[in-house]
């Protein structure tokens, strides 16, 4: 659909739409699951210092709360469209509340949505059967969040039939894959209508998932990405670890630039989002901090959700 390029960031645009007064709600358990751990943060973008503190964890699996946290607009008596947030870090390690998930939660609920940020399981055995088991445990957890989410959304003001996924890393891989895969025929009684993903350099190992669905894409991926590839390739290529980790060389990911062709082959509404020369997690500086980059993510996601909702 288009193609935008972005340079270093433009600032915030203005806008005329209410703003509104935000709520935060942190911990929320949406289910419990047995697994290794729910919470590494601060490693996205530092691959060495990741897999190193997480074998300092214990492997010894066990019971896991799952939560989340929900950000709600003060005030609002009505349903809202629903952001689920899931954050990045190789399905090993990221946290929820982590300071750009933080902002991202406080800007859209400022502007009207739902939002929630979720943990969910982490950890594996450093192979391609520990890293692909752990993409579904993490897709898994995201439905159950969804179910949950779904089944109180009388409590919580939300629109089932207006939601949003939005990743980064990781997590985009998980809200691609749950958009673009059919909801489970068991829960009825919690049905919810997934309009959009927000792809943050994220990626698909299987490209022929998106003719399964009419949901929009709007992805953001720098084109010096060395973890996860603009194009296609394998997974952390710009680093030496992808030569001693075998997770990664069985691997080969489709990014941004390819899902966005695919995107437009099959017709489906997307915008693919540019920043050249910029490499993985680039929203934040030292790996936490969010920059101007972040700044553009977050105004251009909400264009597009906002477009979504006016063909609805």
């Amino acid at each position: 659909m288009s193609v935008a390029v972005f340079a270093g960031g433009s600032g915030e645009a203005g806008t005329n739409q209410e703003r509104y007064d935000v709520v935060l709600n942190e911990n929320i358990c949406y289910g419990t699951a047995r697994g290794l751990w729910t919470s590494l943060p601060g490693y996205e973008n530092k691959p060495f210092a990741l897999f190193t503190e997480g074998y300092l964890n214990s492997f010894k699996v066990k019971t896991l709360f799952l939560n989340l946290d929900l950000y709600k607009p003060e005030g609002v008596h009505e349903k809202r469209p629903l952001i689920v947030f899931i954050h990045g870090g190789s399905f090993y390690a990221g946290d929820k509340a982590e300071m750009a998930y933080s902002d991202f939660g406080n800007y859209f609920a400022s502007h009207g949505f739902v939002v929630a940020s979720i943990n969910y399981r982490l950890g594996y055995e450093l192979n391609a059967d520990g890293y692909r088991s752990a993409a579904q445990r993490a897709c898994v957890d995201a439905r159950m969040a969804l179910r949950f989410l779904a089944e109180h959304a009388d409590e919580y003001y939300i629109d089932t039939d207006k939601v949003f996924l939005a990743g980064s890393s990781a997590g985009s891989i998980t809200a691609l894959t749950i958009a673009f895969s059919p909801q489970e025929e068991d829960y009825t009684e919690s049905r919810y209508t997934i309009l959009a993903v927000a792809n943050m350099w994220g990626s698909m190992e299987d490209l022929s998932l998106l003719k399964n669905s009419k949901v929009s894409i709007i992805s953001f991926h720098g084109d010096s990405d060395r973890l996860v590839p603009y194009d296609e390739g394998h997974p952390f290529a710009g680093y030496s670890l992808s030569k001693v980790v075998t997770a990664y060389s069985e691997v080969w990911m489709y990014g941004s630039a390819a899902i966005h062709r695919e995107a437009e082959r099959l017709g489906l509404r997307n915008k693919l989002c540019t920043f050249p020369g910029e490499d993985h997690s680039l929203n934040v500086d030292r790996g936490i901090y969010p920059n101007e980059n972040h700044r553009v993510v977050r105004r251009e996601m909400l264009a597009f959700f906002r477009d979504e909702l006016s063909l609805h």
